[in-house]
């Protein structure tokens, strides 16, 4: 699939897994699904994602541009390596379970770690931080603002960045390691 027009997914799932590109937007309503299974389908260009649908990343590597990655919708990371060049905000936690870097900062009101969080960007946690597993990387930081709460039960979690807490930090079983 080849696309240089615009796509409005209204409804249903689109995978994208195999060959194409989009040079284009894509826009996801709210109640339809887009999956990216695969890096062997590229965004090009200024092509873009967005819309307050599910977006749905499960494998491959991704490069977002800046102002390419707007969705408003729930987003999840789910495999693969994404790197993020905007701010975006999505609705609900973001849970990251691959490897996602930001190059510019980030907020968000709630984030579940299983994966890496890494990159450049500075990543604001105003609400909750669930650390179930992985590392945080990169010469970002990741803050935790006043009145946020994280919580780290891992076997093993690794913390390779700054990590700024003005919030409450909970550790309760495991290995963190400081490195």
């Amino acid at each position: 699939f080849n696309n240089s027009g615009t796509v409005n997914l209204n409804a249903g799932t689109l995978t994208f897994g195999g060959g194409g590109s989009s040079s284009s937007s894509i826009v996801v309503q709210s109640g339809a699904t887009l999956r990216l299974t695969s890096s062997g389908w590229t965004l090009t260009g200024s092509a873009g994602l967005s819309g307050a649908g599910t977006i749905s990343i499960d494998s491959g590597t991704w490069n977002f541009p800046a102002g390419t990655f707007t969705p408003t919708g729930a987003v999840n990371f789910n495999g693969g390596t994404v790197t993020i060049n905007n701010a975006f905000t999505p609705s609900g936690p973001l849970v990251i379970n691959n490897t996602l870097n930001f190059t510019t900062d980030q907020t968000f009101a709630s984030v579940t770690l299983n994966g890496t969080l890494g990159g450049s960007g500075n990543v604001t946690i105003t609400g909750t931080l669930v650390w179930n597993g992985g590392s945080m990387q990169g010469t970002g930081r990741t803050i935790l603002a006043a009145g946020s709460t994280a919580s780290v039960s891992a076997s093993s979690v690794n913390l390779r960045r700054v990590l700024d807490n003005s919030g409450t930090f909970t550790y309760s079983d495991g290995a963190l390691f400081f490195d």
